[in-house]
């Protein structure tokens, strides 16, 4: 049963192109499970080498894998070996210092009583997670967005009258704001077609609605 119960996902989230720690909760029961086995076949004297060549097969196979879950590598290398091709959150990660400098760029061009009063709204947690992770490198302050957890964070700025948008649309932006300055074009050095290749980062003025309606 707990076989199929791993099984099962695993073809329903192969299907449905789910990430690769969807899975991540049913590891604990299966090491378990196999470690109970395999203690098992040791101790009735049938598999003995096996107390020996299974740590050693452990630790090989390990360290060959590392680069793929472990962002031990440049990131050069990481595209020349193809990782990037098939590890998603590795591909989307390239390129943040770059698009986090551009973001400062915009943000230090700006006054210090108006960056007081300027708040930064991503399109994606990505582009947040980026931004809250570099910020204090460049001066930045944190980011807000209305996807996934950040939606219940709410606005970190909710005095803000100049909003610092990334990854949004100018023609949805004049739908809210009466001043709408496109800045920037995101673009990483290496030319990785991510989420974040090509998206623009625009500065508004004179919102529509209050705070809360926006």
């Amino acid at each position: 049963m707990i076989g199929w119960l791993y099984i099962i996902p695993l073809i329903i989230f192969l299907f449905m192109k789910g990430k690769s720690y969807y899975l991540a909760p049913a590891y604990p029961v299966l090491f378990a499970g196999g470690s109970v086995m395999i203690k098992s076949l040791i101790d009735g004297k049938r598999w003995t080498r096996l107390k020996f060549a299974f740590p050693a097969v452990l630790l090989i196979t390990s360290v060959i894998t590392s680069p793929v879950w472990l962002p031990i590598l440049s990131i050069e290398k990481i595209i020349k070996l193809g990782i990037a091709d098939f590890r998603y959150d590795y591909r989307e990660m390239i390129g943040w210092p770059e698009m986090v400098s551009q973001v400062s760029k915009v943000y230090n061009g700006l006054s210090p009583d108006e960056q007081i009063t300027t708040m930064i709204i991503t399109g994606n947690y990505g582009e947040a997670g980026a931004i809250n992770h570099y910020r204090k490198a460049y001066g930045l302050p944190e980011a807000s967005s209305g996807i996934s957890s950040y939606y219940y964070w709410g606005p970190v700025n909710p005095g803000a009258t100049i909003f610092l948008f990334v990854g949004y649309s100018e023609d949805y932006l004049t739908e809210y704001f009466s001043d709408v300055q496109l800045m920037e074009i995101i673009s990483n050095p290496y030319g990785i077609n991510n989420e974040e290749q090509g998206q623009l980062i625009i500065l508004c003025r004179r919102p529509d609605l209050s705070m809360s309606e926006l």
